[in-house]
């Protein structure tokens, strides 16, 4: 039988990906607290178990798009740490920002988990002592 009607076909690739966003943002802002952001703080490398919330917000960061990124940064002499983001152009370096320093890789990592918590959640959550 062959087809009739709609001779152009869309794709709603986007559109579902964009709805599927929303939905995740906005059961992320009821489940994610202070405490969330304490526990990931607390334990960066993750040695003990996650509570629920914490990893349905850390899966969610780790499937979001590379472009816009930030992710802790270590100085060629890993003395040093930067936040940076991250391009979706292959060559482009990332961008980083020499504002903050960080002096151990763990608080970078915190510091880049609190940003990103707030990009998704829209939630100004405490943030980590750094220099």
């Amino acid at each position: 039988m062959p087809l009739t009607g709609q001779t152009v076909i869309e794709d709603r690739n986007l559109e579902i990906r964009r709805r599927f966003d929303e939905r995740r943002r906005e059961a992320l802002c009821d489940a994610v607290g202070p405490e969330t952001i304490e526990e990931f703080c607390s334990d960066v490398i993750g040695r003990r178990p996650r509570t629920l919330a914490l990893r349905h917000l850390l899966n969610f960061m780790r499937m979001a798009p590379i472009e816009g990124r930030t992710f802790a940064y270590a100085a060629p002499s890993y003395e040093i740490y930067y936040l940076a983001r991250l391009h979706a152009e292959r060559g482009v370096p990332p961008t980083v920002d020499t504002s903050h320093t960080f002096t151990t890789k763990e608080d970078a990592i915190a510091a880049a988990f609190i940003e990103r918590a707030y990009e998704i959640t829209g939630i100004r959550l405490p943030e980590a002592d750094h220099s």
